[in-house]
């Protein structure tokens, strides 16, 4: 039977059932499980030791009888002796309240040392360990779930944390969803048994008042590794759905349905386990505030990174292999629509499906009208500059000009985050003319004539990173401007 099945039918409290087994009086074989399953025996001996504890003995006598060092019929004379002398002392209290009634004395006029010498020395005397109760945290569903919301912040950030400075992932890289999704569950089981074995607690359960525990003697007996990974696995497959769209919506619905019917959760039934709750306290109010301003940390420190993205595959000035190296491992972790263009190894443009070994997608984008020229100044790159050109036909296809690619170069050559140089040069870029300015470099893009100066015509015009040609009926020695970008190094 298991312990449930136990308390039931002695009508003992889980908590003296584990209290008992971890002082060695009760030793119960486990299964394959790992989970204890008592026998009719077991059942027996505890009947025994309880029978006994009501009758006062201590832990010890009862373990001495039990070994065979100690008679039993030896072991009641004793306590009989001890319980004898326990009434003549109870005996000698009665008659000083007797005694302090019949003077009518008053708290304000009492005086202890008239009637001390007729008591026996004080000696402080705690509840038996075994019989302390602790409140049910069974009902509490919403408290739980913060818990468990803060639990997976944490695991949030250590992916994110992860994924970005060591696996150099992009949140919006092809896969990166799935990854989050199953890294979650992996952290779960990894570090989640961990805690509760050495703590009892995970962090959201510790500021929401929760606990399991095994309880024992002098306070908590913290839970055995395989109980607390046993409990995981259910808490994972039952309560969250391994995270699977869905089925975790179903899962969580249920798990809401017990716990307001103030029921075990599915993965609690028949566990080695207590969870409890402290109870509510203004201390637990300021403990709940904490825990949602941790959240709210957690999640902004998360998003932060996430849209900086992991830091350049090189960092400083650059010499034209590393800018090379460093665009083309942006596009790599890049969302996949713009991963159907690369640099060849001397800086151009091209939508080949192998650079220097290294698969690149193709998609729908044309490029090959977009021109890129390189500037280097004592080995390293200062001046980068795209050219891109429409055809003279609006029934041409839409030349694109690059914009992401331009982006990359800008966070290639400047270091900075892709946060920051969306921010910095993303308007810009929109609108297809302008400067800024990031981190020593200064950026220009404009319309321009094939003479280099500004185009001011109504032909062409450009519109989020395309150039459009408005007429079909140009002359074919019609030359049209150009969008030109450059990125040149202005500090020193």
């Amino acid at each position: 039977m298991n312990v449930k099945e136990l308390e039931t039918r002695l009508g003992l409290p889980r908590a003296s059932i584990r209290f008992y087994e971890k002082e060695g009086l009760l030793s119960p074989r486990r299964k394959s499980n790992g989970y204890r399953d008592y026998t009719e025996e077991d059942a027996a001996v505890l009947q025994k030791i309880a029978f006994l504890r009501q009758l006062e003995l201590p832990l010890d006598t009862i373990r001495r009888v039990q070994n065979g060092e100690l008679p039993l019929s030896v072991a009641l004379r004793r306590q009989r002796e001890a319980l004898l002398e326990k009434r003549m002392q109870t005996d000698n209290t009665v008659r000083v309240c007797d005694a302090v009634l019949r003077d009518q004395t008053s708290y304000s006029d009492l005086r202890p040392d008239q009637y001390q010498h007729q008591l026996p020395p004080p000696a402080p005397r705690a509840l038996p360990p075994e019989n302390r109760q602790y409140p049910a945290a069974a009902g509490h569903y919403w408290r739980r779930l913060f818990a468990r919301d803060l639990d997976g912040a944490v695991y949030a950030l250590i992916w994110v944390l992860f994924s970005t400075y060591v696996l150099r992932l992009s949140f919006d890289s092809a896969g990166w969803g799935v990854y989050a999704a199953i890294a979650h569950m992996v952290l779960i089981a990894a570090l989640e048994p961990v805690m509760l074995h050495f703590l009892g607690w995970t962090p959201g359960k510790w500021l929401m008042g929760l606990r399991l525990t095994d309880v024992g003697a002098e306070g908590e007996i913290r839970p055995d590794y395989g109980d607390a990974f046993l409990r995981t696995l259910g808490v994972m497959f039952a309560g969250l759905g391994l995270g699977i769209p869905g089925i975790s919506t179903i899962c969580g619905f249920f798990a809401w349905q017990r716990a307001d019917k103030g029921q075990e959760q599915f993965w609690d039934e028949g566990s080695e386990l207590e969870y409890t709750y402290r109870g509510e306290s203004r201390r637990q109010g300021l403990w709940d505030a904490v825990l949602v301003l941790a959240c709210v940390g957690l999640a902004a420190v998360s998003v932060t990174v996430m849209q900086a993205g992991p830091p350049a595959l090189h960092g400083g000035r650059l010499t034209r292999t590393e800018y090379v190296d460093t665009v083309n491992d942006l596009i790599r972790r890049g969302e996949e629509d713009h991963r159907g263009f690369a640099l060849s190894g001397t800086g151009a443009v091209t939508t080949e499906r192998n650079i220097a070994g290294r698969d690149v997608y193709i998609d729908a984008h044309s490029l090959d009208a977009l021109c890129q020229s390189i500037e280097e100044r004592d080995g390293f790159v200062c001046a980068v500059a795209m050219r891109a050109t429409p055809g003279v036909n609006k029934n041409d296809p839409i030349v694109s000009t690059g914009a992401w690619l331009k982006l990359l170069t800008v966070q290639a050559l400047t270091g900075a985050s892709r946060y920051q140089t969306a921010s910095s040069v993303g308007d810009l870029l929109d609108r297809g003319a302008g400067t800024a300015t990031l981190n020593g470099w200064e950026v220009q893009q404009a319309l321009e004539n094939p003479d280099g100066t500004k185009y001011t015509g109504k032909d062409f015009y450009y519109q989020m990173g395309a150039i459009f040609c408005v007429t079909d009926d140009l002359p074919a020695d019609t030359q049209p401007p150009s969008l030109v970008f450059r990125i040149r190094y202005v500090g020193e």
